[in-house]
């Protein structure tokens, strides 16, 4: 397991999802892909222009603890069964407590920037990033969003403050168009 000193629970809320969105959603543009773009566009799909539709109703809530973190890793689109080119392409992670020197989401480089991102790894890293590897964090303010492409490396630095951090984790869906 690459996520230590944490607690984690899924949550299922088409209400969260909604309010999120009419905040979100407005800023979010059409995003064109293509063989170097970090996201799952390419699987199941023809699609190369996708359109931001809503938040996905779920949502991973996290409590990392002193000596909490996790390993470098990307995240995965979810496809729709019912469509396949209805998919999730970005996660976001709202930071519902604030940290003033760890706990910080950093941003990894993989080394694997000249592959196309079909043909790349996606596994989970099992060891923590060298400092050449990280080009560029966030510690968590309470109220602050940041958002990214799945298929974009990261990770959490171990917190070692007291109290707790706790984030939420969700996806913005996209639609391809024809």
């Amino acid at each position: 397991n690459n996520q230590l000193g944490s607690t984690r629970t899924t949550i299922y809320s088409d209400n969260l999802a909604y309010q999120l969105g009419k905040f979100i959603l407005p800023y979010l543009e059409n995003k064109e892909c293509n063989e170097f773009t970090p996201t799952d566009f390419w699987q199941n799909s023809y699609c190369t222009l996708w359109q931001p539709v809503l938040i996905s109703p779920m949502f991973r809530c996290m409590t990392y603890l002193s000596g909490g973190k996790h390993f470098p890793h990307y995240d995965a689109a979810y496809i729709y069964p019912e469509d396949n080119n209805i998919r999730t392409l970005k996660s976001f992670v709202l930071y519902l407590t604030t940290c003033e020197s760890s706990g910080a989401t950093r941003f990894i480089r993989d080394g694997q920037e000249d592959i196309p991102i079909r043909l790349r790894n996606h596994n989970d890293w099992d060891r923590e990033p060298t400092e050449d590897e990280i080009i560029g964090k966030e510690l968590p303010k309470a109220g602050d969003l940041i958002l990214f492409d799945h298929r974009i490396c990261h990770d959490v630095q171990e917190y070692s403050e007291n109290g707790s951090r706790i984030i939420v984790r969700g996806d913005i869906v996209y639609q391809g168009a024809s």
